[in-house]
Formats: C-alpha cells, sequence, structure tokens
C-alpha cells in the first residue's frame, strides 16, 4: 500500500506542476513576443541610422572629390602663371558623373556638383578658358602674362 501510495503522491504533484506550467504558458508567449519586438525595433533603429550615415558619405565624398578637383585645376593655373612666358603643363582629368560641371570666374574656379552645391579654389592669374568639359588631357600655358587652358 506504502507502494501505491507514493505512486499516487507523485502524480498528484505531476498534475500540478503541470498545470501551473499550463496556466502561465500566455504569460510566457507573451513576454517571447515583447522581446522578439524590441530586438527587432533595435534592429529596424540600427538599419535606419546605417542609411543615413551611408547616405551622409556619399554626400561627403562628393564634396571631397569637387574640392579635389577645384584645387587641382587652380593649383595649375596658379603654378603656369608663376612660370615664364610661353612656360606649358599638362595633366589629365577625368569626370566619372554628368552632373558636374566646371566654371571659371575672375578670381575663382567653381565645381559644381548635386543640385546647387559647389566647391571653390582661388586663382590669382589673369585666365582665358577655352574649354567646354573637363575630361581628358588638359593644357596651362601661358602666353602674354595671360594663363590659357585649353584641350592636348
Amino acid at each position: 500500500m506504502k507502494f501505491g501510495f507514493s505512486k499516487w503522491c507523485r502524480a498528484k504533484r505531476r498534475q500540478q506542476t503541470d498545470a501551473a506550467w499550463l496556466g502561465s504558458s500566455g504569460q510566457l508567449t507573451f513576454e517571447f513576443l515583447v522581446a522578439i519586438i524590441f530586438i527587432i525595433l533595435i534592429f529596424v533603429y540600427g538599419m535606419m541610422l546605417f542609411e543615413t550615415k551611408n547616405n551622409q558619405n556619399f554626400v561627403y565624398n562628393y564634396q571631397w572629390n569637387a574640392q579635389l578637383m577645384a584645387d587641382r585645376l587652380a593649383k595649375n593655373i596658379n603654378n603656369v602663371y608663376l612660370m615664364d612666358n610661353n612656360s606649358t603643363y599638362q595633366e589629365s582629368f577625368y569626370w566619372q558623373d554628368s552632373n558636374r560641371n566646371v566654371t571659371v570666374s575672375e578670381h575663382s574656379v567653381l565645381v559644381w556638383y548635386n543640385s546647387g552645391a559647389f566647391s571653390d579654389s582661388p586663382i590669382n592669374a589673369k585666365l582665358e578658358w577655352d574649354i567646354t568639359d573637363v575630361n581628358g588631357l588638359l593644357v596651362f600655358e601661358k602666353i602674354n602674362d595671360k594663363v590659357v587652358v585649353r584641350y592636348g
């Protein structure tokens, strides 16, 4: 009889434990869903932050390339202006985007990129700008105290 009573107690305890676990299964599911939603929100926030920083890197890259191009052109113009008459210098320039444009004012080289944004670099020379597109081999030459920029 003792053996049978012990078996009955174990079965009763198992039923109580199973019933307690089954009664809290809704709470476990809700907590699991809250944890999953929290993880998904962190992931979505991270992706949005990554996209913002990635777009910002593209803008900085365009700005840096435009400033580099303006500095290279102005440096070549100023260096040739400091040379003797009939001096020449050649350098190749290549554009990979058609949205960029180069304009020359009286005292600076402006490199336009995107919509309305530009980088500039100062020049000290009297300039004759005979090119329409800065792409390929450019020749910078000093003729009669004036720097002439033309295709090579």
